[in-house]
């Protein structure tokens, strides 16, 4: 939750606009849309225990992204990298990490940076599948604002030159 606010703050002085989603337990919710206030509550009331519907959540933010008419658009995903829960739409592979991947190459296809922070218990060969291995900073949970926010602003720079 600290990184989460430190890193909406930083992007707030950098007059950028964010989305926040979480997914957990089978559900997405969007927590704070482009130009909302973000509230602590809504992030409070996401369960801490359940599965990992990662393909969902990036299925979610690539089509909230795909909306916005911002030049630049990139979408950090904060992670174990233990995808568990499938898709359940007809292009659906019955594997999440696979589906999850297919997400992320879709994102791109649409002009969309991803990135994965990799945090926790991490099962490093499945996050360098979905995301590439270029893609992927392993964190220490308790360095997650500093490296959110050092990763954020060198993707910034490289986007503009």
């Amino acid at each position: 939750k600290t990184a989460v606010d430190a890193f909406k703050t930083a992007t707030q002085q950098m007059n950028d606009n964010i989305f926040i989603i979480t997914f957990r337990s089978e559900s997405v919710h969007l927590i704070k849309g482009p130009r909302e206030n973000f509230e602590y509550r809504y992030l409070n009331s996401m369960p801490k225990e359940g599965g990992t519907p990662l393909p969902l959540g990036l299925i979610t933010a690539r089509k909230v992204l795909s909306q916005e008419r911002s030049r630049q658009k990139i979408l950090v995903t904060i992670t174990d990298g233990k995808p568990n829960e499938s898709l359940t739409d007809k292009y659906s592979t019955g594997d999440p990490v696979d589906d999850s991947a297919r997400e992320v190459r879709e994102a791109r296809r649409e002009r969309i940076n991803t990135i994965a922070f990799a945090a926790g218990d991490v099962d490093k060969s499945t996050m360098n599948r979905i995301y590439g291995r270029k893609n992927v900073v392993d964190i220490r949970i308790d360095d997650l604002s500093q490296e959110l926010m050092k990763v954020y602003k060198n993707e910034i720079l490289d986007l503009n030159r």
